[in-house]
C-alpha cells in the first residue's frame, strides 16, 4: 500500500464509513421478498456511509472542501483542495444483492485528483493511490494489463439503462465484438477501473448518468499511477460536464477512442 499519511487517513476514513456495509448486505436477501423491499434499506445505508465519511474526511483535513452527489457541496476554507465522495457507487448491485459495489474517496488539488481509494467491502479489495506513488491492491503493486490489440481482450462497459442512450450502447457493443472484444458491464464505475489497473479489465469504456465524476474521480487516478490512460470520450480530459470514460493501456485507449469515433 501507498505509505503516506494522507493515504493511511483516507483509508481509515473509507473503511470506518463502510464499516456496517457488509452486515447490511447479509440483511438484503430477508428483504427481497417484502412489500417494501430493499429500497429505503440500501438508501439508509448509502445516507449513513456519506455521513460518516464525510465526517472522517473533513476532520483529517478541516479546511479543504467537499462534494459528494447526495448533500450540499461544502465550501472550505482552502479553495485549492477538495474531497471527492461517492459513499456506494453501485446502489443497483447491492439492491439486488450482487457484490460489486464500492465506497470511492478522491482528493482533488487545483481541479487536478492527486489520491484516490476505492473499496469493496465485501470483497476487501481495497485500491489505493497517490500522484507519483504508485497504484496498489491491498499490498500489491498494480499494473495494467499487457494486451495491445481488443481481440481477446476483456472491455467492461459502464452505461446508463434507458432508450435516449440504448442505440449508442448497442452500436459500441457491436464495434466491440466485432473486433474481437470479450464485453461485461459491471454495473459499478469505480470499481470497472479499479480492475483495469488491476489487469482484470484490459479497458473501460461508457458514457450517460452513471459516468460522473463522482464515480470516476478516484478509480481514474488508481488506472493512471498503475500506468493507464484516462480520457473523456474524445480523447480530452474528463470534466465534470462530460460524461464519459475511455481507459486502458495505451495501445488499447487509443483502440476504444477509434470504435467511440464510429459511433
Amino acid at each position: 500500500m501507498v505509505s503516506s499519511a494522507l493515504i493511511t487517513a483516507m483509508v481509515e476514513a473509507v473503511r470506518e464509513s463502510s464499516r456496517g456495509i457488509v452486515r447490511d448486505f447479509g440483511e438484503i436477501s430477508n428483504l427481497q421478498g417484502s412489500s417494501g423491499g430493499p429500497v429505503g434499506f440500501v438508501s439508509a445505508a448509502n445516507k449513513r456511509v456519506e455521513r460518516i465519511l464525510t465526517g472522517a474526511l473533513l476532520k483529517i483535513r478541516p479546511g479543504y472542501g467537499l462534494f459528494s452527489p447526495g448533500q450540499e457541496a461544502i465550501q472550505g476554507s482552502d479553495g485549492s483542495h477538495r474531497w471527492i465522495i461517492s459513499p456506494i457507487d453501485g446502489l443497483e448491485n447491492m439492491l439486488h444483492g450482487m457484490p460489486f459495489f464500492c465506497t470511492s474517496a478522491a482528493l482533488e488539488r487545483q481541479e487536478t485528483i492527486v489520491a484516490g481509494v476505492v473499496y469493496n467491502p465485501v470483497s476487501g479489495e481495497l485500491f489505493a493511490a497517490e500522484r507519483g506513488k504508485g497504484a496498489y491492491l491491498n499490498d500489491r503493486r498494480l499494473r495494467v494489463a499487457a494486451r495491445f490489440k481488443l481481440a481477446g481482450s476483456l472491455i467492461s462497459t459502464v452505461d446508463s439503462a434507458g432508450s435516449a442512450n440504448a442505440r449508442t450502447q448497442l452500436q459500441k457493443l457491436g464495434f466491440l465484438i466485432q473486433a474481437g472484444a470479450s464485453v461485461r458491464s459491471l454495473g459499478c464505475c469505480a470499481l470497472s477501473l479499479a480492475y483495469v489497473a488491476s489487469s482484470g479489465f484490459d479497458g473501460c469504456v461508457g458514457h450517460g448518468d452513471s459516468v460522473n465524476f463522482w464515480n470516476y474521480a478516484a478509480g481514474s487516478i488508481i488506472v493512471r499511477e498503475a500506468g493507464g490512460f484516462v480520457s473523456d470520450n474524445s480523447g480530452k480530459t474528463c470534466s465534470y460536464e462530460n460524461g464519459s470514460i475511455v481507459a486502458g493501456n495505451e495501445k488499447i485507449h487509443q483502440q476504444l477512442l477509434s470504435v467511440i469515433s464510429r459511433i
